[in-house]
């Protein structure tokens, strides 16, 4: 009701695997606020599986809730590269990353373009040698219309569907720990516009997500 003020609620937070970098809304760190929501910024320290953060109300020392954070690598914010390889190009035909000298062209993901036929996509990226004991799975949360996913020449899974989200466990045969891996993947697009249009695009360690 209008005028009636809201109870004070007093955030503690205790994170493991993570720095807490803010909490708001705040007048200063962790000090009693009249709202009804708090929004905490996370920082991943080292490369710890599965983090996790607690919050509990100082006004409330019985109520706490624990939540375990997905860990992993954000692969939209990597630099990718695409090689177009032709309108007639399809994924059923698709059974090995390209051989030989291509001419990959840098490209921005997500991304919806309207070439007809087969493009690949590729980029590269260090797996830590601490996350060898947990499970690695690629999600790409759509793909217009289908695609044949490779880590570092391997396949791990295809996918033909526009609106599918793609969960490919990577085999621990694949990943070359402590190195550089490749993911390589190849987008069918039959009709209309395709690409991998939507994010997250994510490579996680560990079940959570």
């Amino acid at each position: 009701a209008e005028g009636t003020a809201l109870p004070v609620a007093t955030p503690r937070v205790q994170a493991e695997g993570v720095e807490v970098v803010s909490l708001r809304p705040e007048a200063a760190p962790l000090e009693p606020a009249r709202v009804a929501a708090f929004f905490l910024h996370l920082r991943a320290h080292g490369e710890k599986a599965s983090p996790a953060v607690t919050v509990s109300l100082k006004e409330a020392p019985d109520c706490s809730a624990t939540c375990k954070l997905p860990l992993g690598i954000d692969l939209s914010a990597l630099q990718w590269e695409a090689w177009f390889e032709g309108k007639d190009a399809r994924s059923s035909g698709v059974h090995a990353t390209p051989a030989g000298e291509k001419e990959w062209k840098p490209i921005r993901l997500p991304k919806l373009w309207e070439e007809e036929g087969l493009t690949w996509v590729r980029t590269r990226f260090v797996v830590p040698t601490a996350w060898k004991a947990e499970k690695l799975r690629v999600r790409l949360r759509a793909v217009d219309d289908g695609d044949v996913t490779f880590l570092n020449g391997v396949e791990i899974g295809r996918t033909m569907g526009w609106d599918a989200q793609r969960d490919y466990l990577v085999p621990p045969d694949a990943v070359r720990w402590g190195e550089e891996n490749e993911l390589c993947i190849a987008v069918d697009n039959p009709t209309a516009g395709g690409g991998l249009y939507s994010v997250p695009l994510l490579l996680t360690v560990g079940d959570t997500l």
